[in-house]
């Protein structure tokens, strides 16, 4: 930038010394911080005051229209300075919740692929209002419930090898809505406050053979919604 200036020298002679060198004090605290910043601002307000004031190479502040340029850089430099220092500040948390967000997520599926109970989630893709009639809402469940995530204890107590071969089965494919017994499972789930426990259901594995399961159930409701 320095150099882009006494390119422009024979142009403006001393009038705007700083011109060509106010961006590299925004680009140096946009990428590096406060410290990078405040380094441009030295580096380039000595070549400035050198080159670009009379007496030429005098780094001399005598004249007030000097000080002033110097002032005004100066401040630029640490308002860039401080900008940048913050976004860098932001980005540095945002990457530590991200990983954080990762170990967490992974020590989530440690503890779930290791245990070995059967574990699973039902997602709905579209919520549904918990004030709608039980029956209503056991409607849902099957026209919406799709198997999310399970573990491996899961999949192989339908006769799975691994989750990925379960996970996407529709809730109508695991409980069959014919048996009345997974009705009033459901209905109880729904009447419980969608906190079930030691529920038995009644669902049918890969072989198409009856299991009976002892459930804890336990839905997710966001903004009077189940999710």
């Amino acid at each position: 930038m320095v150099g882009a200036r006494a390119l422009l020298t024979p142009v403006l002679g001393f009038e705007l010394p700083f011109i060509t060198l106010y961006p590299a004090l925004f680009l140096a605290g946009w990428l590096g911080g406060f410290g990078p910043s405040l380094l441009a601002t030295v580096v380039g307000g000595t070549f400035a005051l050198g080159l670009f004031f009379p007496p030429a190479y005098s780094l001399s502040l005598a004249s007030p229209v000097a000080q002033l340029g110097v002032v005004l850089f100066l401040l630029t430099g640490l308002f860039a300075g401080a900008l940048g220092e913050s976004r860098r500040k932001v980005i540095d948390r945002a990457e530590k919740a991200a990983e954080a967000a990762r170990r967490s997520h992974d020590r989530y599926q440690t503890l779930i692929q290791q245990t070995a109970e059967g574990i699973w989630r039902i997602e709905l893709p579209v919520p549904i209002p918990i004030d709608l009639p039980s029956d209503e809402q056991i409607d849902r469940f099957y026209a919406l419930g799709e198997l999310a995530e399970c573990n491996d204890a899961m999949a192989q107590m339908y006769g799975f090898s691994r989750a990925d071969e379960l996970t996407g089965a529709r809730l109508a494919d695991l409980l069959p809505r014919t048996d009345p017994r997974n009705l009033q499972f459901l209905e109880a789930f729904v009447r419980s406050g969608y906190r079930l426990m030691d529920a038995e259901s009644h669902e049918l594995g890969r072989d198409g053979q009856s299991r009976f399961f002892l459930n804890n159930l336990i839905g997710i409701v966001s903004e009077g919604r189940l999710v």
